[in-house]
C-alpha cells in the first residue's frame, strides 16, 4: 500500500474488502458502493485498495468496472498486479464487442427463393380451397323419397385451437417498477439483503459520491443543513444527501468541523447522526435504509492533510420508530450498539478532537 498504515488499520481494510466483496455477491450494490467510496475517500493515494476492488469484480466477471479500477490503480502507480489482469479484462470487452450482430452482414435468400416459396404457398392454398369444397358438396342426389336416402357430407377437419397450456405459455415479462416509496408501506425485511439482484441494474463505482443530485437530494440535504452541532456550529452546507427511490435507501454524508468545540468527538458525532437520521426520515415518508458517514480532515505525521471516514453506521426507519415510541434519547451505548448497526470509527481519528 502507498501510504503508511500499521498493522490494525491493515486488518481494517482487509476485513472492508471482504465486506464489500459479500455484498456485491448478494447483489446488495448500494451498500457496496458507499463502502468503495469510503475506502477510496480514506486511502485517495493508494494502488492497493482500488486493485483489491477490481479483483473482486473481475471474480464476479463485471468486466468494465474491473475495468475501471485497474486503470485507477495503475495511475496510482500498481505494477504487474494491475497491468495483467487488465489486459485479460480488455480481452474480455473485446470478445463480448464482437458477438454482437451485424445487420450489414446477415446473408438475405436469393431472389429467386422467394418466387419457390410464393409458388408452394400459393400451391398449398389452392389445394386447400378444392378440398373444402369438395367436403362441403352434397356427394348423392338431392331428392329424397322411398328407397332413396340422402348422403350426409362428410365433416370438414376442425382446427383445434390453441390449449389451454398454449393460451397461457405467454411470453415472459419484466416485472412492472414498484410504486413510488412514499406510499409503500416499510418491508418488513430488516436489510437490503433480500432485494432481488435480477431487479437491480449494474451499477459502476464512482471514485466520489457527489451530491445533491437531483431536487429531492437537494431538499433533504437543505433541511439537514438547516441543524447546528452542540457547541452551536451550523451544518450549512457540509451535509450532502444521496437518496435512491427504488430501493428506499439514503446515504447521509457530513463533514465534521476542525474547530468543533466538544468535550469528546466521538460522542458529538453519534448523537449528530442520529439527529441527522431521525430528521431525514421526518423530512422524507419515502426513505426507510439510512448509511450515515462522517468525514474529518485530519493532519498525518507527514504534515498533511487528508479526509478521511471517520464515522460510518446504518440504521432504518422501524428502528429509529421503535426508540421514538419509547420516548426520551437514547445513550451513547444504545445508539453504537442498538438503533445503529455495524458501527465504526475509523482508528485514525481521535476520539476527543480532530488533531
Amino acid at each position: 500500500m502507498s501510504e503508511n498504515t500499521g498493522p490494525d488499520e491493515r486488518e481494517t481494510l482487509t476485513e472492508q474488502l471482504s465486506e464489500l466483496d459479500e455484498m456485491i455477491q448478494a447483489g446488495r450494490y448500494a451498500p457496496a458502493t458507499v463502502l468503495a467510496n469510503e475506502l477510496l475517500d480514506s486511502y485517495p493515494h493508494s494502488a492497493e485498495v482500488p486493485t483489491a476492488i477490481a479483483d473482486i469484480y473481475r471474480t464476479r466477471q463485471m468486466w468494465a468496472e474491473a475495468a475501471e479500477f485497474y486503470e485507477l490503480a495503475i495511475q496510482h502507480g500498481a505494477g504487474g498486479e494491475a497491468t495483467v489482469p487488465l489486459e485479460a479484462v480488455r480481452r474480455r470487452l473485446s470478445a463480448q464487442a464482437s458477438v454482437q450482430p451485424d445487420s450489414s452482414r446477415v446473408q438475405r435468400p436469393a431472389s429467386g427463393v422467394w418466387w419457390v416459396y410464393a409458388g408452394a404457398a400459393a400451391m398449398v392454398v389452392l389445394g386447400l380451397v378444392i378440398v373444402f369444397i369438395t367436403l362441403r358438396w352434397p356427394s348423392g342426389p338431392s331428392a329424397s323419397g322411398p328407397g332413396t336416402t340422402r348422403a350426409t357430407p362428410s365433416q370438414p377437419p376442425v382446427r383445434r385451437s390453441p390449449t389451454a397450456r398454449q393460451l397461457t405459455q405467454a411470453p415472459p415479462t419484466l416485472p412492472s417498477p414498484p410504486p413510488p416509496a412514499q406510499t409503500t408501506a416499510a418491508p418488513s425485511a430488516p436489510d437490503l439483503q433480500g432485494t432481488p439482484r435480477a431487479s437491480l441494474p449494474p451499477v459502476i463505482i464512482t471514485r466520489r459520491m457527489i451530491g445533491p443530485v437531483s431536487d429531492r437530494d437537494y431538499n433533504i440535504a437543505r433541511v439537514l443543513g438547516s441543524l447546528t452541532w452542540p457547541d452551536g456550529t451550523p451544518m450549512s452546507e457540509d451535509v450532502a444527501v444521496l437518496m435512491d427511490p427504488y430501493t428506499a435507501y439514503a446515504v447521509i454524508t457530513f463533514q465534521i468541523p476542525k474547530a468543533l468545540e466538544v468535550e469528546d468527538l466521538f460522542a458529538a458525532v453519534v448523537r449528530q447522526s442520529y439527529t441527522l437520521a431521525t430528521t431525514a426520515l421526518r423530512t422524507d415518508a419515502g426513505i426507510n435504509y439510512i448509511t450515515v458517514r462522517a468525514l474529518a480532515t485530519i493532519t498525518t505525521p507527514d504534515k498533511e492533510e487528508r479526509t478521511v471516514v471517520a464515522y460510518r453506521a446504518n440504521t432504518k426507519r422501524q428502528t429509529i420508530d421503535h426508540w421514538a415510541e419509547l420516548g426520551g434519547e437514547p445513550s451513547i451505548n444504545e445508539l453504537w450498539n442498538r438503533v445503529f448497526a455495524t458501527s465504526w470509527w475509523n482508528p485514525n481519528v481521535d476520539r476527543e478532537k480532530i488533531r
